[in-house]
């Protein structure tokens, strides 16, 4: 039997208990005044009103509520499984070396920090976009050939964030249908605005929406020194941070920015360690929090009710 189901009968059963302790001795004094006396004279006497279980009803469901909103906290606390893509932007603009020792060295070095803040259960993807987007790892839990693949990228021409997105979002997909509907997330990085997506960023953000992913995102923002090429570098990171900004508002994530390497490494090891707890705890959790408080409210202005009809 599932732990909620157990929940439940425990609710149900503790449910009975209160009508039984509270129904029953007043019952059986009803029976004994019948006996003594004229029935019909002691029909409403002595017997209990039921409107005033309501409100210890109300109470027993919060805790239940209560009791699954922290068992589920406990549990998936213990099995530390979830699935996290990181979606890397590998566009030329990557090369720059306004951001020492390059952008795309720094992206590396912050996206190991990443990995090593998540649990070891979290299974991890690696997608990279330029032109066209490439899923180069499929979600695992083994470290070893995610690290290969960081250390190993190259730039190209293009940046197809909604494409990326996309296809980090049907890695999702896949692994849920091979390992179950487990709780993920996208990590996209990006220095850029998107230059011509099949799927616009806008599609790939309502498919995340829908799916119950939130996306976090980072721009790249660099110094525009040594290295860029013209002020429409730094221009392109302006449009782009943006465009990121509102794929983690529509998909309930995050967005941040850096502008160093040293920044973004602290970034991304806050990512790794906010999505530790965030992934673990889920928004079932949070459902049941929220409708113990509503119960309990229910239960107060219950009280209140039948205390003035009293």
């Amino acid at each position: 039997m599932s732990f909620t189901m157990l929940v439940l009968l425990g609710w149900v059963i503790a449910v009975l208990i209160l009508v039984v302790a509270l129904i029953g001795p007043k019952f059986l004094r009803q029976q004994r005044l019948k006996r003594r006396y004229d029935a019909a004279s002691v029909t409403s006497r002595g017997v209990y009103k039921w409107k005033t279980l309501v409100p210890p009803i109300l109470l027993l469901a919060a805790a239940a509520c209560l009791v699954l909103a922290f068992g589920q906290f406990r549990l998936s606390r213990q099995a530390k499984e979830a699935t996290v893509v990181m979606a890397i932007d590998v566009s030329d603009s990557m090369d720059l070396t306004d951001v020492r020792p390059s952008r795309m060295a720094a992206a590396q070095d912050a996206a190991q920090a990443f990995v090593d803040k998540l649990p070891d259960g979290y299974r991890v993807g690696l997608v990279t976009f330029a032109g066209a987007a490439r899923v180069v790892v499929v979600p695992s839990s083994d470290r070893g050939e995610l690290e290969h693949a960081i250390t190993s990228l190259t730039t190209s021409r293009g940046t197809v964030i909604g494409d990326g997105l996309a296809s980090a979002l049907d890695t999702i997909e896949a692994d849920r249908a091979a390992n179950g509907d487990a709780a993920a997330a996208v990590v996209l990085l990006s220095d850029g605005a998107d230059t011509g997506s099949q799927v616009t960023p806008e599609q790939a953000a309502e498919r995340a929406q829908a799916m119950g992913v939130p996306v976090f995102t980072v721009v790249l923002r660099g110094s525009g020194e040594a290295g860029s090429p013209s002020p429409s570098a730094s221009g392109s990171a302006a449009v782009g941070g943006g465009l990121l900004e509102q794929l983690s508002t529509t998909t309930e994530g995050r967005s941040f920015s850096a502008r160093s390497a040293g920044e973004l490494t602290q970034v991304y090891q806050t990512l790794g360690a906010q999505l530790s707890y965030d992934l673990a705890v889920g928004g079932s959790a949070r459902g049941f929090l929220l409708l113990a408080a509503l119960l309990g409210v229910a239960a107060g202005l219950a009280a209140l009710v039948i205390s003035k009809t009293e």
